[in-house]
């Protein structure tokens, strides 16, 4: 609800409304509506490419081919003699160029739709970054204050050193210990839902007083002693280490001046580096931004390092065994369609079918199933029916003559049909268990906020479901034994056979990944709006058997908007689009479909079905756009493959002479249009590099030479005491534990506390790592 009264309208809402729900929600609406913008100009960029791959004669004997299909590069053909007009300035001046100069236009085009795509990604990162700006200028948090330190002693627990050690950057207003309790705070959340799970227990025994309830309760309870003992035994046994410091100043500017002091940029080094004082002189430590109070995950702080890698190891292997899976039921479902089914059936029935006129063409057609010189009689026995039941143009339309003949020919079409709903169901079935897996293995990677959660999330979403979407059928199809230069994959080990994206690879591969994405584009987005049926279903059916107040409340909070599924999937098709619009330009309009449905769903599921959202930072949006730069290298490569299949002009490009590169990629590359797709691969690159190494420290700091007089006219916040006082600050105003919503459950009944036997004082930190000033 808007200010708590009046409902937010879905259409009259906009994005900036939205963006009062978290600078997260505002970024991630704002970016579908941009990226609607862009895929609408490439879309109508890319109409002369389909114009022009619809005018090839690649296709133009065979009636079995999509019209996607047909617009795709594999209608230009390899030496096919094209009749494309160009240009028509009447009767007499009308322009029909070669393959050679159409596949050099076609490249020319795809550049140019780069351009397109490389100038607004630059442009989104600008307005994501103003947007940012502004948005921490009208709000204060207690991380505008606040730095985080790490690489601290493990035994420095002394909340007045570390007040001492910061005081040169002026007023500490608060210190905060992070430790290696994580063990410890599990047990206190576990604790939280056993109370949970009590209180509904006691609800249910008022209400119905059966002996059952009153052994379960009593169950319930000695579980729950069982775990208290746990909790005291920890307290009193284990001594705690500390693992990082969140220090918070009383000023913006110590916080400001800490961070520089601690800067290992490149050019801070250049300059002579900062001179930092270590920490009880011997101990350097890191010191950056610190996270919102209420975004940080305190039961995952002690594990770090190798540990951390280690459990991300081990998450990346169980998302590979899930695409393995997958990997082998797409081979199963093409061995069985290869069975029932021959791609190019006009062109058997024409080159190798039998007299369809023939006296005895009944018989031949049967006999072709156990005629040994073909290498699949199944599939050839099938074609031969389809040529004689089959209706015209391909067939010969006798299925109504003759029905008990055909019989095997229907049957088998029904299978053919089924075979193909299974290939896009196997892949829709696998991205939704991904999606599953994702979020419950980006757990156990142990990340230490919120948004890193969610944005290794979004990653393992976004790997595992382009890979599964858009790679998966290109490595079953393809001859991979062909491209291995080094004899290290056996052939025969995978039945692809395609050596080239011809003809014959749009036909087969394109046509699956063309339905792939077709379904990638539209599902999840319909999976998301259904939610606001489902809701209201779930509380109109459930309302009148809640037995606590608090399991209402849950009931008619809704469900999560989750950004990193809808991250993960957004990411997935763009990436798909990237890969494969250079040879079948026309899945550019999927974009289109995908951003424009995912504004509405995602409007219609966060207003009418979900619950309020976390205050999602910038981090999904700013990840979400620098992996775009990647999708545009990957565009480009993929690029310089397909445009160096058609017949082309060679163009020698001296830095691949004498390079160890296969000939085969060489041979591409040396291709005209590959060779302008290759060059401006190559200035692409260079420029990403610059972008992301010296050029923004550099641009910076001109920046700041010539802008100095501006800073100085700007405001800061208020001191933190002010702030505090003033309640300005935005969320949590502390970084302690206790008040921090995600944990209230967990401590909001007392246990007895097993005192600590090193007589603490009220400068020491308990064993939850809060300040000093937690004495309530």
């Amino acid at each position: 609800r808007k200010y708590g009264t009046h409902q937010y309208k879905i259409y009259k809402t906009t994005s900036a409304e939205l963006g009062m729900l978290g600078v997260g929600i505002g970024l991630y609406f704002e970016y579908l509506k941009i990226m609607t913008r862009y895929f609408l100009v490439m879309s109508a960029m890319a109409i002369p490419s389909i114009y022009i791959n619809l005018s090839g004669a690649a296709y133009a004997t065979r009636d079995d081919i999509q019209l996607m299909i047909k617009a795709s590069l594999g209608n230009i053909g390899n030496g096919v003699s094209t009749q494309i007009m160009l240009a028509n300035f009447g009767p007499n001046l009308q322009v029909y160029p070669d393959v050679q100069t159409v596949s050099l236009v076609l490249a020319c085009l795809d550049c140019a739709i780069c351009l397109v795509w490389i100038v607004g990604t630059w442009r989104l990162k600008i307005f994501q970054e103003q947007a940012m700006v502004e948005i921490d200028e009208d709000t204060i948090t207690a991380a505008d204050y606040t730095v985080l330190v790490e690489q601290i002693p493990s035994d420095a627990l002394d909340l007045e050193e570390f007040k001492a050690f910061f005081s040169r950057y002026g007023e500490v207003a608060d210190v905060a210990i992070g430790l290696n309790n994580g063990k410890l705070i599990d047990l206190f959340q576990q604790r939280g839902q056993r109370d949970m799970d009590i209180e509904v227990q006691i609800a249910m025994l008022k209400l119905k007083k059966l002996q059952t309830l009153q052994k379960n309760l009593k169950k319930m309870r000695k579980k729950q002693k069982r775990l208290d003992d746990r909790i005291m035994q920890l307290r009193s046994k284990v001594d705690f280490k500390s693992v990082c410091a969140y220090v918070t100043f009383n000023e913006d500017k110590g916080q400001q001046e800490c961070l520089e002091s601690y800067s290992h940029s490149i050019f801070t080094r250049l300059r002579g580096g900062t001179k930092t004082k270590r920490f009880r002189g011997r101990t350097s430590l890191r010191v950056t931004s610190a996270p919102e109070p209420s975004n940080i995950l305190w039961e995952n702080l002690q594990h770090r390092g190798f540990d951390t890698f280690q459990r991300t190891m081990f998450v990346y292997i169980i998302m590979i065994f899930m695409l393995v899976l997958s990997l082998m039921s797409i081979l199963f479902i093409s061995i069985l369609k290869a069975l029932y089914f021959i791609d190019g059936v006009s062109l058997v029935c024409r080159v190798a079918g039998p007299n369809m006129e023939g006296a005895t063409i009944e018989n031949d057609i049967i006999w072709s199933k156990y005629d040994p010189k073909w290498n699949n009689p199944a599939g050839i026995f099938q074609a031969f029916l389809e040529c004689y039941c089959g209706p015209p143009p391909t067939g010969s339309n006798q299925l109504l003559a003759e029905p008990e003949f055909c019989a095997e020919y229907v049957l088998n079409q029904f299978r053919v049909m089924l075979l193909e709903l299974a290939a896009i169901g196997i892949v829709l079935i696998f991205n939704a268990g991904l999606v599953e897996v994702a979020k419950i293995t980006a757990t156990w990677t142990k990340p230490h906020t919120i948004s890193s959660l969610e944005t290794q999330t979004a990653i393992l979403i976004f790997i595992a479901q382009y890979i599964n979407t858009g790679i998966l059928i290109l490595i079953t199809q393809t001859d991979i034994a062909h491209f291995d230069s080094f004899d290290i994959i056996p052939p025969g080990l995978l039945p692809g056979t395609m050596k080239d994206t011809d003809s014959q690879w749009y036909a087969i591969v394109g046509s699956i990944i063309v339905s792939q994405s077709i379904s990638a584009a539209l599902v999840p987005n319909l999976v998301q709006v259904a939610k606001w049926p489902k809701e209201f279903l779930k509380t109109y059916l459930l309302k009148n058997r809640q037995y606590t107040q608090r399991q209402l409340n849950r009931l008619f909070e809704g469900s999560e908007i989750e950004l990193s599924k809808r991250y993960g999937a957004m990411l997935n098709i763009t990436f798909v689009i990237l890969t494969y619009s250079p040879g079948i330009p026309v899945m550019y309009f999927f974009g289109i479909v995908f951003y424009v449905s995912a504004y509405w769903c995602d409007k219609i599921c966060l207003l009418k079905a979900c619950k309020k959202p976390p205050q999602y930072d910038q981090k999904l949006a700013l990840l979400t756009t620098n992996l775009m730069s990647l999708g545009m290298a990957i565009h480009l490569m993929f690029s310089v493959f397909f445009f160096g299949y058609p017949d082309a002009r060679t163009f020698p490009i001296p830095l691949l002479s004498g390079s160890n590169i296969p000939d085969l990629i060489r041979g591409k590359v040396n291709r005209e249009p590959s060779a302008a797709v290759f060059f401006v691969l190559l200035t692409y690159v260079g420029i990403e590099l610059a972008g992301r190494t010296f050029a923004p420290p550099l641009l910076k700091s001109l920046y700041k030479r010539f802008a100095a007089e501006e800073e100085e006219i700007k405001e800061g916040n208020p001191t933190f005491f002010e702030a505090q006082d003033n309640q300005e600050i935005s969320g949590l105003d502390t970084y302690n534990i206790k008040k921090n919503p995600r944990y209230r459950d967990a401590f909001s009944s007392d246990i007895v506390e097993v005192d600590d036997d090193g007589g603490s004082d009220e400068s020491e930190v308990d064993d939850f790592g809060l300040d000093d000033d937690d004495s309530d």
